[in-house]
């Protein structure tokens, strides 16, 4: 049974092979003919059964792992990931997307009803990630390990030929089904693309509107802030009192004022006298294994904290803050300290780069996406969020 299990495809095109003379009754079910009618059917139906929740369990897993890295590397919204284990950082569960993956399994059923039909979506959707897979392999032995084109190119055509010849044949399955995994692909990677997108223009927003650093600590020395009036170039004069405290401004630009601390002295012409620029960059390995929160002390009661973190590692910006704690000059009570988030209304209008429809679908992710509070691990009893306007 073991070596069945391990082998069925093999078995099932011998059976095949070897009954010639009957092969439309036999490729109805080649599984299930393997062995003959009677007692022996049930072992079958066992073996099928574990196969099935063998091969869904990777599935699941493999989901949840694919789901977590996009979401570090900004290619998803934030969705909530709850960790299993205290002690393997891989074990994780995402209920979102077990839910996603029940509710497509049942639609499947019901639109197919007969798993004969399924071959052609089976068919495309496996033979398309095997072509994937080979051209990710491609740009691995080149980007990563620096291989001559020489040494990886024949690999990669021959890995190629063998995966576009099965499917190319399975192509003529696309209006038999096989156009369903094509459809789900394109709308994940149309969320992809608009989230990415998105984020990037919002990031290339914030750094417009922000300023140098050393121009707000220079007014932050004569107690003031000087404040653009909105809709001119004219500035007002704003004294700033500083209050006793200290607060952490997450921030994704690690350069210049962010434009929530600005926002923040505009309209509440107060600081606390311990003011922590967080910025979490996550790092395009697996996980960061040198030195993960670095410090930089500022002026005036300013200092720079940079978080880094592996696309595998979910980032905890407290537990970081403990970890900084001996570069800091002060005494920081991590559990004592005031949080601030933006929270940005996306206008989606006609007048952005993004345009308005993509603008809407992204809006609306962020709209759903997990709280920033909570994805970074901060409690939310110490959170303020200020909201911004944008127009992308």
């Amino acid at each position: 049974w073991a070596d069945l299990a391990a082998r069925p495809s093999v078995l099932q095109g011998a059976l095949i092979i070897t009954h010639q003379d009957d092969v439309a009754a036999v490729t109805k079910n080649p599984f299930y003919s393997l062995v003959p009618d009677g007692p022996f059917i049930y072992p079958m139906v066992a073996l099928s059964t574990a196969a099935t929740v063998i091969a869904s369990q990777a599935l699941i897993s493999g989901a949840y792992s694919l789901t977590r890295q996009a979401v570090q590397l900004g290619f998803l919204p934030r969705i909530p990931i709850r960790h299993t284990s205290s002690q393997a950082e891989g074990q994780i569960y995402i209920s979102f997307i077990n839910f996603a993956l029940a509710v497509g399994c049942l639609a499947l059923v019901l639109a197919f009803r007969d798993s004969s039909k399924l071959a052609g979506a089976y068919g495309i959707s496996v033979m398309g990630t095997m072509a994937i897979t080979s051209t990710a392999f491609f740009i691995v032995c080149v980007k990563r390990w620096h291989w001559p084109l020489v040494k990886a190119l024949p690999l990669y055509l021959l890995f190629l030929s063998v995966d576009l010849a099965f499917l190319s044949s399975n192509m003529l399955k696309l209006f038999d089904g096989g156009f369903v995994p094509l459809m789900i692909a394109l709308a994940i990677f149309s969320i992809m693309v608009v989230w990415k997108r998105g984020r990037s223009l919002l990031a290339a927003y914030f750094i417009r509107a922000s300023k140098p650093l050393d121009e707000f600590l220079n007014g932050l020395r004569e107690g003031i802030f000087r404040a653009v009036v909105p809709g001119s170039s004219s500035e007002r004069v704003i004294k700033l009192a500083r209050v006793e405290g200290v607060a952490v401004f997450l921030t994704s630009n690690p350069a210049g004022t962010p434009p929530l601390l600005m926002h923040h002295s505009r309209h509440n012409k107060a600081l606390h006298e311990k003011v922590l620029l967080v910025t979490v960059v996550n790092q395009s390995v697996p996980r960061v294994t040198g030195k993960r929160v670095e410090t930089e002390k500022l002026e005036a009661g300013f200092y720079r904290i940079r978080i880094n973190v592996g696309f595998m590692e979910t980032p905890d910006v407290p537990q970081a803050l403990r970890a900084a704690k001996p570069e800091l000059d002060f005494e920081c009570n991590v559990d004592d300290v005031t949080y601030y988030l933006g929270r940005e209304t996306l206008l989606a209008t006609e007048h952005g780069q993004m345009g308005k429809r993509s603008e809407q679908l992204f809006a609306f992710l962020t709209r759903n996406s997990q709280q920033a509070s909570s994805f970074f691990g901060i409690p939310a009893s110490r959170v303020v969020e200020i909201g911004m306007s944008v127009d992308l």
